[in-house]
């Protein structure tokens, strides 16, 4: 059986489709999901899903100001009913130079009010998150409590979809995607994120250099910031600690390089 008869072949009961309609389902609150839409393909095949499960959903984007502008371009032509949620804190470079601290693999606050955030508390949030994409994700569950309201469920229906039987659906079932796909872009969203590789930034960067510059001048007007300043808990702030210079700190983030030892006293 081929991986595509596998996805369409209802009556085994087992396959994927059928196993996702059946989590849609079965969790459909009293009002009506909330639909998180990045225009990815992820939450492309969950839309989907839930229009074949009959599922009430309101869908929203949260607009982090840093996603492709093509992304962008796709989601109002094809999917107009998405609502667009505008950034509590504005327009991410300016958030960045108001913090005065960049978004880390470690510290990612970016995620947290940026996307995170978008769906109020309470509700019952739909996500396309898949287990193959991080070792994070695939430590959740089919079935969540969300953890930043505590009284509201995550539900990820495709959890357990590998990219080779997502892409199989969605070219069998001729759904448009983003044209950045085309362009050998694997993952999108936004641009320069702290957990891309080295290699995607790169590739990021050379497609849209404005955003390379907007990092490089965030990174600069958080050094201005905080450069010469003390912590909290008396040591030296963290870039002066392991850097001499801006241009020294900003090669080290968008090459995703392990950190330099202290500088002799940085660490006290």
């Amino acid at each position: 059986m081929t991986a595509r008869q596998l996805v369409f072949n209802w009556a085994t009961g087992d396959d994927l489709v059928a196993q996702s309609i059946e989590i849609i389902k079965a969790n459909q609150p009293a009002d009506c999901y909330h639909g998180a839409f990045s225009g990815g393909k992820d939450s492309i095949l969950l839309r989907s899903l839930t229009e074949r499960a009959g599922a009430r959903v309101r869908w929203y984007y949260a607009n982090t100001t840093i996603d492709p502008p093509e992304l962008l371009y796709f989601i109002r032509r094809h999917y107009h009913d998405v609502v667009w949620v505008k950034p509590r804190f504005g327009n991410f470079f300016r958030r960045v130079a108001t913090k005065a601290t960049l978004p880390t693999r470690r510290c990612r606050w970016c995620c947290a009010e940026y996307k995170e955030m978008a769906s109020p508390k309470g509700a019952t949030v739909l996500t396309g998150i898949r287990a193959e994409e991080s070792p994070a994700r695939a430590r959740r569950g089919v079935v969540a409590t969300n953890r930043h309201h505590r009284t509201g469920l995550i539900v990820n229906p495709v959890l357990h979809w590998d990219s080779e039987t997502l892409w199989d659906y969605l070219d069998g079932e001729s759904i448009a995607t983003p044209s950045l796909y085309r362009e050998g872009f694997h993952r999108l969203g936004c641009v320069g994120c702290p957990l891309s590789s080295r290699i995607s930034k790169r590739q990021q960067f050379e497609r849209w250099p404005r955003y390379r510059d907007r990092w490089r001048g965030a990174v600069k007007a958080v050094w201005g910031k905080r450069s010469g300043s003390i912590q909290r808990d008396g040591r030296p702030w963290f870039g002066d600690a392991y850097f001499d210079h801006w241009e020294d700190m900003w090669s080290w983030y968008v090459n995703n390089r392990s950190l330099p030892l202290p500088k002799a006293g940085g660490l006290f």
